[in-house]
């Protein structure tokens, strides 16, 4: 298949779409690295916003998610100690530490599928079969104690418990606590209907959508250290220096 970014590709293969690799609302780019020429007919009816796909010698083959990317990375900057240092707002330097638990087996995701009636997303079953469950950029302090916060991504027992927390009833699966009391929940009826963007957060008592996935979540909470990126918007060159 005549690469994108390979000159004149459009006589070459006429008669194609171009392709993003990994999609725009996935978190990807139009860097000629990401296209390709597809046949039309094919990208009309076989390509859909709830499956990627890759080119590959010929064939199609499903593409799988980032998340195991996006840890990999992440694992890669921690020390013997899963520590690291992370920048945060205005220069401020800080140490963190990650942990994460062991996989789960398919089968226990599938029974919680089964009790709770609804098809967990793929990025996120995708995580729990890397790791059930895990801490990310929980702080530390000068003495070398934990004094928690970061993200704390729950197993699937952990996500039974905070079922049964009043303040979740009717609004999903809480898969996650981070900050003070801030959740993150997966809206089941976003999911029943093929929403991609199915991940909602409830800030004390407000429910909000910031349009993403799991997996881009993780991801974009990862690259930004721990901040709070989805309330970035809020602060602008206006009101930013009242907040500090």
């Amino acid at each position: 298949m005549i690469k994108y970014r390979d000159q004149k590709w459009g006589a070459k293969a006429p008669g194609a779409d171009i392709h993003h690799e990994l999609p725009i609302k996935h978190g990807r780019t139009n860097a000629m690295s990401n296209l390709f020429p597809l046949p039309r007919g094919l990208h009309q009816q076989t390509v859909t916003l709830a499956g990627f796909i890759l080119i590959n010698n010929g064939g199609i083959n499903d593409l799988s998610h980032f998340v195991h990317n996006t840890l990999s990375g992440l694992k890669k900057l921690l020390n013997n100690n899963n520590q690291m240092k992370t920048i945060s707002h205005e220069g401020e330097v800080g140490n963190v530490s990650c942990s994460f638990n062991a996989p789960i087996q398919s089968t226990e995701i599938e029974m919680f599928e089964r009790e709770n009636n609804i098809k967990l997303p793929e990025d996120y079953k995708a995580f729990l079969t890397l790791h059930n469950g895990a801490r990310i950029y929980e702080l530390i302090a000068e003495d070398d104690i934990n004094i928690g916060g970061g993200l704390h991504l729950f197993s699937l027992d952990e996500v039974k418990e905070a079922q049964e927390l009043e303040l979740m009833e009717g609004l999903g699966i809480p898969i996650a606590h981070l900050l003070n009391d801030c959740y993150l929940i997966l809206d089941t009826e976003k999911l029943k209907c093929g929403d991609p963007n199915y991940l909602n957060i409830l800030e004390f008592t407000d429910l909000a959508s910031p349009n993403l996935n799991f997996e881009i979540f993780l991801d974009r909470y990862i690259i930004s250290q721990g901040e709070a990126f989805w309330s970035w918007p809020i602060y602008t060159a206006e009101n930013y220096y009242r907040t500090r």
